[in-house]
């Protein structure tokens, strides 16, 4: 599984579903075929085809851009997208029943967002890459997080370390403005949710050389710890010990921060009077209580400003 992102623990479950006939496809991601930067969506109903999706796409990808026309297959399946993706459809179930009855299994990264493609272009420019040159780009894989490789006409692969691509203090982390309210970037929605272990939410650039890469799953239903547990058994996945939430905070501290922080957030936006999202079911109000309210207030402050300078919203497709 050196090919995949971190662990492989997705792709081991997309392909197990497939042997096993829990599923007759997967619905989920791969490298974009028409700009090499974007993922698109991908229905896999081989183990090769799960496998050809492998490693993470930070750029703009939508899986569910035919949804309807997956369910009209009427086949079970199971989907592996970001938790945006899976609240999607857990949403849309109140309003068609055929994703109860089709829809096996959810299954999610914990994410971290996109790059939009303003700012990817931005980055290729800067290591001297010509954006319409580039005919593959893959963000992580072949180690943990394995190197980020710009493939360019004529054949010439260029590979540079992860944080290269995202900046040693995050400097070059550019996000869509969505991503930074989102309520639910850990993937509560899903029956599994497959996080990066790294210690402080970051790989160092020595140890990643070796790293021989692993997942943490958060498992939130019965189905996704059965589905695990016949995995494991039937040695698809090898599981080691067990993690418990002190470990996923220090593994995932960007998540703790967005999420302590985010009803603060929104009161920025609804003080600017801005579009925000109706969230319920997430805690966001009980761990923003949590903080103390001068730092609520400057959360508050800091949106509110960014409202102002025109730092928080996007730029709309042509």
């Amino acid at each position: 599984m050196r090919q995949c992102a971190t662990g492989g623990v997705l792709t081991a479950l997309g392909q197990y579903l497939l042997r096993s006939g829990r599923v007759d496809f997967v619905l989920h991601a791969r490298p974009g075929q028409a700009e090499p930067s974007f993922g698109e969506r991908h229905v896999s109903v081989t183990e090769a085809d799960v496998q050809a999706g492998a490693g993470s796409r930070y750029g703009p990808t939508a899986p569910l851009i035919d949804f309807r026309e997956i369910l009209d297959r009427g086949r079970p399946f199971a989907i592996t997208g970001n938790p945006c993706d899976v609240s999607w459809i857990r949403n849309y179930a109140h309003i068609d029943s055929r994703v109860r009855e089709l829809m096996r299994y959810a299954l999610a990264m914990v994410c971290g967002g996109y790059m939009p493609p303003a700012e990817m272009n931005d980055f290729l420019r800067r290591l001297g890459i010509d954006p319409a040159s580039v005919t593959a780009v893959t963000y992580r894989g072949n180690g943990c997080p394995g190197p980020t490789r710009i493939e360019t006409a004529g054949g010439k692969v260029h590979d540079y370390h992860y944080l290269d691509f995202w900046g040693e203090d995050e400097s070059t982390w550019s996000l869509p403005n969505r991503c930074k309210f989102c309520p639910d970037a850990i993937g509560e929605a899903a029956d599994i949710a497959a996080s990066d272990t790294w210690s402080g939410g970051s790989p160092n650039r020595i140890d990643s050389e070796t790293d021989p890469g692993t997942n943490a799953l958060v498992i939130r239903t019965e189905a996704g710890m059965e589905l695990v547990e016949a995995a494991e058994a039937e040695g698809a996945l090898v599981c080691g010990d067990e993690v418990n939430p002190d470990f996923m905070n220090d593994a995932q501290p960007h998540q703790v921060k967005l999420k302590y922080e985010l009803t603060a957030r929104l009161d920025g936006l609804a003080a600017e009077r801005r579009t925000m999202p109706r969230v319920a079911g997430l805690r966001i109000d009980a761990l923003g209580a949590a903080n103390s309210p001068e730092s609520n207030r400057q959360i508050t402050e800091g949106t509110r400003r960014r409202v102002r300078e025109g730092r928080a919203s996007e730029n709309r497709p042509a």
